[in-house]
């Protein structure tokens, strides 16, 4: 076997090596967790069970989003001042928990025409769970949630559910499930947010 053969043969073991490596990375990426309850419903929540707060756009620029959002799914959301930049969605006819999953991802990823100069938008909902929550464990129903975008997002269709325990799930929308999340990536942007969501009062920042 002459010199060059070797390399060439070197190069395409080295080659195949790689890709066997990416492979298994990429598989155990997309390595299901397991899937927990029935999953987020389509059932309509009634609003008091629901406390979805906003910063970042303007009232305008959520106006137009939120015009975009009711052309997708026929859902009717009024948004009001609750604080200094703060806006508080209210949904007058309710709102199903996987419709409210796609509009936190929405608010946050909005389409190309909603251009939000450059600014981002925070957005976290207070959420009473239920069954139509396809809660796992029937001793959630009433219990607290938040559910958010998680940082450093790069799938870009899921949202967190994180219980008071701390205890967190991810709902990615192809199966709108609960799958246990074994880190929170809560964003500490939202800690005003939640404050606000919680007492009614903004974060004291420390």
């Amino acid at each position: 076997m002459t010199g060059e053969e070797i390399r060439l043969l070197l190069i395409g073991i080295a080659i195949a090596v790689l890709l066997l490596f990416l492979g298994l990375r990429f598989f155990a990426r997309q390595e299901a967790t397991p899937a927990q309850g029935e999953g987020f419903s389509d059932t309509p929540l009634p609003d008091d069970r629901i406390r979805l707060l906003a910063s970042g756009p303007s009232e305008a620029e959520l106006m137009k989003i939120l015009g975009h959002f009711r052309g997708l799914y026929d859902v009717e959301v009024d948004i009001a001042p609750l604080a200094d930049g703060v806006f508080r969605a209210a949904f007058p006819e309710g709102i199903s928990p996987k419709i409210l999953a796609f509009l936190v991802n929405f608010l946050v990823y909005p389409d190309e025409e909603c251009d939000l100069r450059g600014h981002e938008a925070l957005v976290l909902v207070r959420l009473s769970l239920c069954p139509e929550c396809g809660i796992p464990d029937v001793r959630l129903h009433g219990q607290m949630a938040f559910l958010y975008v998680p940082d450093n997002d790069s799938e870009f269709d899921v949202v967190h559910l994180r219980l008071d325990s701390g205890e967190t799930f991810r709902i990615p929308f192809t199966d709108m499930r609960w799958h246990p999340a074994g880190d929170a990536r809560w964003p500490a942007r939202l800690d005003a947010l939640a404050a606000l969501a919680v007492n009614g009062n903004p974060a004291t920042p420390g």
